[in-house]
């Protein structure tokens, strides 16, 4: 079967701006942008790794067999950055066979990440103190998987989204000779 499928999975610490560049890019390629509603409620009742077993299994079927494209915001990454960060347990086993389908299927996630963390946003449910660690453990993930992987720095872009999705476009045309592009605006 021949394909035009386009899979994107935005996954970073909280407050890189994934959610807005993610909508971004999906307005602009006219693809689906989904995010899973439930995610803060998953972390309120601990209940991730149900959510790794079914619903990421679930949305990896669903592509493969119907050759969808889709923009992902947040996915199975989170599962193996989170799990490390926070010490909880997971399940490798499913973490390597969804992520291999969605390898399959020519999946790039798009980490979008920032040089200094210390001015970032409180969030919810992810304490600050955390989010350089998250960082680290997202650059471990970037080596771990199967897919390609786009980091993008967006301090160096200054939150620009019209610079944000030139230098992603700009860092497609890359891939046919590395699985991972790093994007930063030259000095």
């Amino acid at each position: 079967m021949i394909t035009n499928q386009q899979i994107y999975v935005f996954d970073s610490p909280d407050g890189t701006g994934k959610t807005e560049i993610g909508k971004e890019l999906s307005r602009r390629l006219g693809i689906p942008y989904f995010k899973m509603t439930t995610e803060h409620e998953n972390w309120r009742k601990k209940t991730f790794i149900d959510a790794l077993r079914f619903d990421q299994t679930y949305i990896a079927e669903f592509l493969k067999q119907t050759g969808h494209s889709a923009i992902i915001d947040r996915a199975w990454p989170a599962e193996w950055v989170y799990s490390k960060v926070f010490g909880r347990m997971t399940d490798m086993e499913v973490l390597e066979k969804v992520d291999a389908t969605f390898a399959a299927l020519g999946a790039v996630i798009v980490v979008p990440l920032r040089r200094d963390y210390s001015n970032s946003r409180e969030d919810e449910v992810v304490p600050q103190d955390k989010l350089q660690q998250l960082h680290d453990t997202y650059l471990s993930f970037s080596e771990w998987t199967k897919c390609r992987v786009l980091q993008l720095y967006v301090d160096d872009f200054k939150n620009d989204l019209k610079k944000e999705m030139h230098a992603i476009y700009s860092a497609w045309w890359s891939f046919g000779h590395t699985n991972r592009v790093i994007v930063a605006e030259k000095p």
